[in-house]
């Protein structure tokens, strides 16, 4: 293919941009302030246990994120045929991927506990073009 690339294949890059920023943001050792900037006012997180976090929960999105332990690393696959992008319109975007993420074992700090998950991340762009994430699920495979 030659060097031009349409909507569709910048909006896929950007959303893979945009995973690895948040996903950044999730290692980041002040995750609330760094994840602030990737998520949406009205996200909801869905966490690998199943609890559910958005602006109307409780405890809230804003209280999940105080208490948040970020996780130490993570890996996502980015094999091609493990990526599943969906464009839903030109402003808004889902990704699904399969990701793994290690923290540190409470119980022996020299230990990391990996986790091994799907993801689904839904965007959405703004007026300025950054997107944002509307909802993020991690489900542990």
């Amino acid at each position: 293919m030659g060097g031009t690339r349409n909507i569709f294949s910048r909006n896929r890059d950007d959303t893979i941009e945009a995973v690895t920023l948040l996903w950044r943001a999730f290692c980041d050792p002040n995750p609330k302030k760094s994840l602030k900037k990737y998520l949406a006012k009205d996200a909801i997180l869905v966490q690998p246990d199943g609890s559910i976090y958005s602006p109307d929960s409780d405890p809230s999105l804003d209280d999940f994120l105080e208490d948040f332990e970020p996780w130490t690393a993570y890996r996502m696959d980015q094999d091609q045929d493990d990526l599943k992008f969906v464009e839903v319109d030109m402003m808004s975007s889902s990704l699904t991927y399969h990701v793994t993420a290690w923290k540190q074992d409470g119980e022996a700090k020299d230990r990391m506990r990996p986790t091994e998950a799907i993801c689904t991340s839904i965007w959405r762009q703004g007026p300025g073009g950054d997107w944002v994430c509307c909802l993020h699920h991690m489900a542990p495979v």
